[in-house]
């Protein structure tokens, strides 16, 4: 799988693969559900293939392609600042003072909250920078990401998505430089520029020119935030999140794909499985989604 274009017929030929085998599917709704860049393929399959997709759900979907990036390592700074004011700083001051092996610690540490920590997570954190102390977070532990499915996803992210994270333009905070590193993290690079992109897709031989191209084909493909035409889709928008800015409009015109926002909603948190202590909107947000996908099953023909 190196493409989308790829990815997307993946599904369709299961689909189809499915009805040969097992006859009785013939009939069956076929509803695709994903988060993230698996949100993305979801909303996308229901586009590509409505004969054969009847309907999805996409949360936390970066729908928009972008080779420039900065919007995310501004979320993830007003993300802090929202949980404490002055916590930027805090946290500045902190990763200054540490060692570079603490350092790494504290960044991994930031990294895993700034999209999947809870609002309390975050300002438990703000304070520790404060105080010293060890809390307790409620967030998910990501796989370890091999070798292979890192240049494949790079590739990916050089021949049609981009996500390149940067800096904001003309921005004078010295934090955003640690920040930056967040994303480093994250996906196991540093961007800032357009030369620092194209370094990092020279061994798949395409240039800055070429990814913006590529880009742009993308969203000229599937309509970057503005899927229109396409009906049975729920998008969930975890505002929070610093995918966000790449996510459909909260209030999008196409009334037969509807928006469900979470204020106070991280990365993927509706379709993370339930825990203890979620806030009512999140209780609300998935009897929502069961809903949709309820009503959907029992309107396909």
């Amino acid at each position: 799988m190196l493409s989308t274009d790829q990815a997307l017929a993946d599904i369709a030929d299961f689909v189809m693969a499915m009805k040969r085998e097992r006859p009785y599917l013939n009939n069956a709704t076929w509803i695709t559900l994903g988060g993230s860049y698996a949100g993305t393929l979801s909303a996308w399959a229901r586009q590509s293939y409505p004969d054969l997709i009847d309907g999805a759900v996409s949360s936390s979907a970066p729908v928009l392609a972008k080779a420039d990036f900065h919007e995310y390592v501004v979320r993830v700074q007003e993300a802090l600042e929202e949980a404490q004011s002055g916590c930027c700083q805090s946290f500045d001051d902190t990763f200054r003072a540490r060692s570079s092996s603490k350092q790494e610690r504290l960044l991994n540490k930031v990294a895993v909250l700034a999209q999947y920590g809870t609002a309390n997570d975050l300002e438990m954190f703000c304070a520790a920078l404060r105080t010293g102390e060890q809390p307790i977070y409620s967030i998910p532990t990501d796989p370890p990401i091999s070798d292979e499915e890192y240049k494949l996803w790079t590739y990916q992210r050089c021949n049609e998505l981009g996500f390149f994270a940067s800096y904001p333009t003309n921005t004078t905070v010295e934090v955003f430089d640690i920040l930056i590193s967040v994303f480093d993290i994250l996906y196991y690079f540093t961007f800032s520029t357009s030369q620092d992109a194209e370094e990092l897709c020279k061994e798949y031989n395409i240039s800055w020119a070429e990814i913006k191209a590529n880009v742009k084909a993308t969203n000229l493909m599937h309509g970057g935030k503005v899927i229109a035409n396409v009906s049975n889709i729920v998008f969930v928008r975890n505002e929070r999140d610093p995918w966000t800015a790449l996510a459909v409009d909260a209030e999008t015109l196409n009334k037969a794909s509807p928006v469900i926002t979470l204020p106070q909603g991280s990365h993927c948190q509706d379709v993370l499985p339930e825990k203890w202590g979620e806030t009512p909107e999140m209780r609300t947000a998935r009897r929502d989604i069961y809903e949709a996908i309820k009503n959907l099953v029992l309107r396909v023909p």
